[in-house]
């Protein structure tokens, strides 16, 4: 007896957390969803057609006539009569395609594809990450590598979040992969992209995916690791 009243509290929040979803609130439509710090929480959609107003197949986001819905905010420029999912992230209509509620600027819904790694992805003329396109330079060799890299016959890019390069300003016929997160060439080393300034190419080698060495110094992500400072 003991277990099930210590039980109760967290068969709440589970069996309430599940019925999040679109529900009419003194006739209005709004997202409700349960935060644990402030229970639950309800979200109105702004300018919905209540006649036309349905929930999609993927129960985050609805539509009317006029717009696309994903919980409580509008997608911007979204056709409600032609959007339809591609993938778990992914939907598109019949001119652009969208990355969870944000359209990916200049890709090709007809071609475009989801790849193996997330939030790689993929049309007939370019590669994007997120919602970013990466402008490759030769899109028929293009191929995903371990951790943040890839690369085509003509360049390295690299996938690391607020990166400040998405192509890495590399020497090509040098660059080597050391593992998911750094690499080199003959001149310095590169963390998720980023060059790493004053770093020795020919001794630079990885300890792991945040720390990395040569045979000047010790780094952590893609900065001199503070000395006396433990890993």
């Amino acid at each position: 007896m003991k277990h099930f009243l210590i039980s109760l509290p967290l068969i709440s929040i589970l069996f309430t957390g599940c019925g999040q979803g679109y529900k009419k609130e003194n006739g209005r439509w709004a997202w409700v969803s349960w935060d644990e710090a402030v229970g639950r929480r309800v979200q109105f959609v702004d300018g919905v057609d209540n006649g036309s107003f349905h929930v999609l197949s993927d129960k985050e986001y609805a539509a009317d006539q006029k717009s696309v819905y994903h919980r409580n905010l509008r997608i911007q420029s979204a056709d409600p009569a032609s959007f339809r999912r591609i993938d778990r992230f992914y939907w598109r209509d019949a001119n652009s395609v969208f990355f969870v509620d944000a359209e990916i600027p200049g890709a090709d819904p007809e071609t475009f594809k989801p790849l193996s790694k997330y939030p790689w992805s993929r049309d007939k003329t370019d590669v994007y990450t997120g919602t970013t396109a990466l402008h490759v330079r030769d899109i028929s060799s293009f191929t995903l590598l371990q951790g943040v890299w890839a690369k085509d016959s003509k360049a390295y890019y690299a996938n690391g979040g607020m990166l400040a390069y998405k192509t890495v300003p590399c020497d090509y016929a040098s660059f080597v992969v050391l593992n998911g997160s750094y690499a080199k060439d003959k001149t310095r080393g590169y963390w998720q992209g980023m060059p790493i300034d004053g770093s020795d190419g020919a001794s630079f080698d990885a300890i792991s995916e945040f720390l990395a060495k040569d045979k000047y110094r010790t780094y952590r992500g893609h900065r001199e690791q503070p000395i006396n400072q433990g890993r």
